[in-house]
């Protein structure tokens, strides 16, 4: 769970649904949480309605969640009844009457009885906004479908963006692979034709910043795409691209060689024009937060007055959203109304992006998951901390590995360490302590660089599951060297599919920095150890690893060897679902 509140959607004083519009809506909201691994639901006051049972789960929505207790996601109701049987490889909960499953790696939408309400035959689907659904065909081109499936938009697009506002930002490539970004709106029509624009950030209130040919101006256009004003981008002058919210946006300014973030409103008059601002979060709600020389932040109204007395160590990027932000002080993470009062006080290590939802709030609490009430109070928290380098925790009872989705490649491994620095280092902006070690039997096959799994000896893997040792070694006279991608050898677990062909079941994630690639090497008569999971799933079948080598002949070529074949079992997800990545900071090179 991340420090961020991206979509307040329910805080203090709630709406309540009404429940003849969901069938299967049930009287009290119930609450996903995790315990050993498993999951399991609690109902407002914090009681355990269905205990931790299921492999995997989604939350409660429409009065149905979807979950596996074995290799396949069905939906059950609050009684812990099955609604619709499990068939799934995945599923997704019910925004707006329908939910996203996925058979033999194929998406289509269901209905609250389980049934597809029309054919589906692309290779990506995304849940309903504004009445349509962006969908990606074979070709790798997006539409959109209403909720008939009918094609609203068919095979224009490169790229549909989510929908904000009711209007997307979208993207076509050129034959010289050039992108161009528009807009249009839930009828497919066009707002803003492709091209006129470098970048069109996402509208909020109506509103979006745009970046002139080039990059040469910044400016701001309403949603029927016409251009309110420009600014030349020069002496580091420039409309930020963070959202205008109640009419105010952010704009970066420059006095005597100091850079600093003031405020602009919709006519291009600067609001906030103070050199002593350090930062600042964008209007909503009527307020923002501003941070100035004394590192702290303090609420403002839209007339640029102090709102309270309190000041803050830090606030989410996205300011208020419906009325709420989430802050922090010394004591914790805490979320504020736009009076400046606490409606959670700040005690907690994280809070959930949602905030409160159905009347309770998920946080963290010195590194256990926990559930607290509008008054503070917690109802539920886990017996476990969450944190891997908790080392006063009861050590985890080993289990084996059942996942439903494709693994993130996980064999490092690097060169022997030379006498420098650099020469260790050798590339790559993460270095692997997994060093070649050297051979002391002969029970690797001669001659040779061979992959063998060891399925007569248990190891750990990731300190929490069983898993078998695997080792890389090198018995032939020559050096053998090997692609890396930040000490992430080009190697993959394979597994026999229904129809007896070959495929991933981990996958290996680019990176847009180039030092991420670099060599490393495996000298004669070395090994390198890893450590594969041993998986529990539904499906009995053969696995193998891959590991690609470069070629000692044709260096700009790589040649694959294959481990030994050994029985396993595993669930359908693994071989297509990526789950989605989150990148770990600014200067993280991964996009997926």
């Amino acid at each position: 769970m991340r420090t961020v509140l991206l979509n307040i959607v329910s805080c203090l004083g709630c709406t309540a649904l009404v429940l003849t519009q969901q069938p299967h809506l049930p009287a009290t909201p119930l609450f996903l949480i995790t315990e050993n691994n498993k999951v399991g639901y609690i109902d407002k006051e914090g009681k355990v309605a269905l205990p931790a049972i299921y492999l995997n789960g989604g939350e409660f929505s429409e009065g149905l969640a979807p979950v596996r207790t074995k290799g396949r996601y069905g939906f059950i109701d609050a009684t812990g009844r099955w609604v619709i049987s499990p068939k799934f490889d995945w599923a997704g909960s019910f925004t707006n009457g329908l939910a996203i499953v996925y058979e033999a790696g194929q998406p289509y939408f269901i209905d609250h009885a389980g049934n597809s309400p029309f054919p589906c035959n692309y290779i990506v689907i995304c849940p309903f906004s504004y009445g349509v659904a962006r969908v990606k065909f074979a070709s790798g081109k997006m539409g959109l479908i209403d909720r008939n499936g009918r094609l609203v938009i068919d095979t224009i697009y490169d790229q549909i963006g989510d929908f904000h506002d009711g209007l997307s930002i979208v993207e076509t490539r050129n034959s010289k692979k050039e992108w161009k970004s528009g807009v249009i709106d839930t009828m497919g029509l066009v707002v803003v034709k492709p091209g006129i624009y470098t970048v069109i950030n996402v509208f909020k209130d109506g509103y979006a910043v745009v970046e002139g040919k080039g990059g040469e101006t910044t400016g701001l256009i309403d949603r029927k795409g016409r251009l309110l004003f420009s600014r030349p981008f020069k002496n580091d002058v420039y409309i930020d691209a963070k959202a205008f919210g109640n009419g105010i946006g952010t704009i970066n300014l420059s006095a005597l060689g100091k850079s600093y973030p003031g405020y602009i409103d919709t006519h291009d008059q600067l609001l906030l024009h103070d050199s002593t601002v350090k930062d600042l979060r964008p209007f909503g709600s009527g307020r923002a937060f501003i941070k100035r020389e004394d590192d702290q932040f303090c609420m403002i109204d839209t007339r640029m007055q102090t709102v309270g007395t309190i000041k803050f160590s830090d606030v989410n990027e996205q300011g208020f959203i419906n009325g709420y932000a989430l802050v922090r002080t010394a004591e914790g993470w805490g979320i504020v109304d736009t009076n400046a009062r606490f409606v959670a006080r700040p005690a907690y290590d994280e809070i959930d992006e949602a905030g409160f939802k159905n009347g309770l709030l998920k946080v963290m609490i010195h590194e256990k998951l926990s559930f607290v009430n509008t008054e503070g109070k917690i109802v539920w928290q886990s017996k476990i901390s969450t944190s891997e380098n908790n080392t006063t925790a009861v050590p985890p009872v080993l289990s084996d590995l059942n996942v439903d989705h494709m693994m993130r490649g996980y064999f490092y491994a690097y060169s022997s360490p030379g006498k420098t620095e650099e020469e260790i280092r050798g590339g790559g902006w993460a270095i692997s302590h997994n060093f070649p070690q050297k051979l002391s039997d002969k029970r690797f096959e001669a001659d040779s660089l061979s992959i063998t799994i060891d399925t007569h000896t248990t190891d750990t893997f990731a300190r929490s599951y069983n898993g078998f040792p695997v080792y890389v070694a090198n018995t032939a006279k020559d050096t053998c060297q090997f692609h890396a991608q930040d000490s992430r050898l080009y190697m993959q677990m394979q597994a026999l599919d229904g129809k007896g062909n070959w495929k991933a079941i981990d996958y290996l994630p680019s990176s847009w920095c180039g030092n991420s690639y670099h060599v490393v090497s495996l000298e004669p008569g070395a090994y390198w150890k890893f450590v594969i999971p041993k998986f529990e799933g539904d499906i009995r079948t053969k696995l193998r690893i891959e590991l690609q080598y470069i070629d000692a002949l044709y260096p700009e070529k790589n040649k694959v060897i294959y481990s030994n074949v050994v029985d396993g079992t595993i669930n359908p997800a693994q071989f297509w679902n990526r789950q989605q990545y989150y990148p770990q900071g600014i200067m993280d090179p991964y996009n997926d």
